[in-house]
């Protein structure tokens, strides 16, 4: 990634390719496990170089990095139990996203802000969110994130009393 932006310093879009790249290596901190510092650095460079992507045309583009951006960081925030600091950029990841119109990073979106609200114990704001981005990835067929989606209704329809449906999400989750 640092070579993509290395090379991208002689095109017109270098701000996007930076905010890109810069939120892939937040992304690699994340997966490894390392200090969230790190991959906060880079999300947050990131986001700086998509609010200064001023020569982008594409507008359509450059949204759904700001919102791909938004989303990471309000994921951040969740994992550290700012709930209002990841309300903040889940809130600004929709509001790009409603101009990229990206179907799959709306239900990615719902899905996090669901996690969120499970976490922080607000259950039926969980289920509302949860249930929204599970029909997306029910019709895109993603079955990775449909798992997810799957494993964690089934952990919150336990946890509310109704077991009929946390059996139907267990074997759906067997199933995928």
């Amino acid at each position: 990634y640092r070579e993509a932006i290395r090379v991208g310093e002689i095109s017109e879009e270098i701000n996007y390719i930076k905010a890109k790249n810069y939120n892939n290596i937040g992304n690699l901190y994340e997966i490894v496990k390392t200090p969230k510092d790190s991959a906060y650095y880079y999300y947050c460079k990131a986001y700086y170089y998509f609010k200064n992507d001023h020569k982008n045309t594409q507008i359509q583009k450059k949204n759904t990095i700001g919102a791909t951006i938004c989303t990471n960081l309000g994921e951040l925030w969740s994992t550290k139990n700012r709930i209002d600091s990841s309300k903040y950029y889940f809130n600004k990841a929709a509001l790009y996203n409603n101009e990229a119109k990206d179907i799959i990073l709306a239900a990615v979106l719902e899905h996090k802000i669901g996690v969120l609200y499970y976490n922080s114990h607000d259950y039926k704001r969980a289920e509302y969110h949860l249930e929204k981005a599970k029909t997306v990835f029910e019709e895109k067929e993603d079955i990775y994130k449909l798992s997810d989606s799957y494993n964690l209704l089934s952990k919150l329809n336990k946890i509310l009393g109704n077991e009929k449906k946390h059996t139907e999400d267990q074997d759906l989750l067997f199933t995928v």
